[in-house]
């Protein structure tokens, strides 16, 4: 099901089951310090030309267009957003994203499941 204005950013990461907890903390380390700092230029321009990529591939899929238009009036998005998406991901600064990122990465908001196979 699907709930406007509810979001997550994940990350997953395979590890050995004894370095999973320490790899947790160091996610959550990472979180914080992007909060703080944010993204390199270059980081943004790989993460730009990454999503770009995505969104070319992801255009281009029947499964895509049948999940956006069917929740369009839910989410209260114009058709218009979804045809200029690949041009809006490219307006955004480092700034924006450090900022957004900051204000959503809150401990209350937080779950964490590490999951490593039984003994």
């Amino acid at each position: 099901m699907i709930y406007p204005g509810f979001g997550f950013f994940a990350s997953i990461a395979p590890t050995e089951p004894g370095k999973a907890p320490a790899l947790a903390t160091a996610v959550e380390e990472m979180y914080a310090e992007f909060a703080k700092a944010g993204a390199t230029p270059e980081e943004l321009s790989v993460a730009k030309k990454q999503t770009a990529n995505f969104l070319d591939e992801t255009l281009k899929t029947p499964s895509f267009w049948l999940t956006r238009l069917s929740t369009l009036d839910y989410r209260g998005l114009p058709l218009d957003d979804l045809i200029n998406a690949p041009a809006q991901y490219e307006l955004f600064t480092a700034q924006e994203v450090r900022e957004a990122f900051a204000r959503y990465d809150r401990p209350e908001a937080r779950f964490r499941f590490v999951v490593t196979p039984r003994s």
